[in-house]
């Protein structure tokens, strides 16, 4: 048997697999309190955890507790997440933050009906949407 195809297996698997985690250049997250309005931040940080940078303070009453959600960046490259509280109604929002920008936009003011608390992670569909579920709200108040 010849086995000289083996390195190029070993390039192949570099590529397809050590590339794509370590193309993102910064981590984000979100703190549930914190900030100059004690609202939660978003951060940043370089790949190895190290230089963490606020790079926007939630202001209350409309943006606050981004809590029980994680981040994720959207094929657009803006970052997407949730908050369980604030909002028109304090039942929490979806937003968009622009890290090119620093723009904050909120998407989806959560009123009861159409959900409340969301909790969990957003995802992007193959279609581009963005979906998330609340824990309380809708037709029965089960989440939505």
């Amino acid at each position: 048997m010849n086995y000289s195809f083996r390195p190029y297996l070993f390039l192949l698997l570099f590529v397809s697999l050590y590339l794509p985690c370590h193309a993102q250049k910064y981590l984000w997250g979100v703190t549930k309190y914190g900030g100059t309005d004690d609202g939660g931040v978003i951060f940043r940080t370089d790949s190895a955890g190290n230089n963490q940078t606020i790079v926007y303070n939630f202001s209350r009453p409309l943006a606050r507790s981004p809590q029980y959600t994680h981040l994720i960046q959207g094929s657009d490259g803006k970052i997407y997440g949730m908050t369980e509280a604030g909002g028109l109604s304090n039942k929490g929002l979806v937003f968009c933050f622009d890290p090119i920008t620093r723009a904050f936009t909120n998407l989806v003011h959560f009123q009861g009906t159409n959900g409340s608390g969301p909790q969990g992670s957003l995802f992007q569909a193959s279609n581009g949407s963005i979906y998330g579920m609340t824990r309380t709200g809708g037709a029965n108040n089960y989440g939505t």
